[in-house]
């Protein structure tokens, strides 16, 4: 059986870069790497709807 997919959605704005964002993305990353997560889009400006 195969697991269902999952998405993690995060819209940060104004993020300043320092050791707290970086121990945020860190542990987002050991969240999702086991399963096999990955990005699918990182960065860039975000277009609403």
């Amino acid at each position: 059986m195969t697991a269902p997919r999952a998405y993690v959605i995060a819209c940060l704005r104004d993020a300043e870069v320092g050791p707290e964002n970086a121990e945020y993305l860190e542990r987002i990353e050991a969240t999702t790497a086991p399963h096999g997560g990955r990005y699918l889009v990182h960065g860039g400006q975000l277009v609403g709807a």
